[in-house]
């Protein structure tokens, strides 16, 4: 699952023309692909994916709504992010700053053609919001600690707590199934 169309549209709503993803979270929210290395930048009408050799043809067969290339030696992160601010004449570049370093922050700003302007709000308040999906994703998730919680303990009082646990969590499944 990926969210790229709903950051096209969040950009579209702001005062920003595009916006640099490159935190791994954030990254794999946009794209639903997990790496250690990449960025993402958004426009009002389209989405790329920069991530090196060791990603491209995983992030080729993964990521459906956005453009992928590959950033290496002769064509870095920069020289990439800087053909879609040509392209796309993009005037003010939205970035993370909640998830930037001052350092980084400083290399973008030198190399990048392009003001950088705070967008972290744009991510976040999309991340926000949950969709049947990632709530069934999270469920999943509770009972899986919680089976790992009741399968290590050798105390009856906390083997109570987690059978009350999951039955609070079979709840939770109610409420998203009668969401959907």
């Amino acid at each position: 699952m990926n969210n790229f169309s709903k950051l096209m549209k969040a950009v579209a709503a702001s005062d920003v023309d595009a916006i640099m993803l490159t935190s791994p979270v954030n990254r794999l929210y946009a794209s639903g692909f997990d790496a250690s290395d990449g960025a993402a930048v958004i426009t009002a009408d389209k989405a790329w994916f920069f991530t090196d050799s060791r990603y491209i043809e995983a992030a080729q067969n993964t990521i459906t709504e956005a453009e992928v290339l590959m950033v290496d030696r002769d064509w870095p992160y920069s020289r990439r992010i800087n053909d879609v601010i040509a392209s796309e004449n993009v005037k003010k570049l939205g970035f993370e700053e909640e998830r930037t370093t001052y350092s980084e922050y400083t290399i973008w700003k030198e190399k990048l053609n392009a003001e950088l302007i705070p967008a972290q709000s744009i991510v976040t308040d999309l991340r926000a919001v949950k969709t049947p999906e990632e709530l069934d994703f999270l469920i999943q998730e509770l009972n899986r600690e919680a089976n790992t919680i009741g399968s290590k303990c050798n105390d009856a009082e906390l083997a109570r707590t987690v059978v009350d646990l999951k039955a609070e969590i079979e709840k939770l499944r109610e409420q998203v199934q009668n969401v959907e």
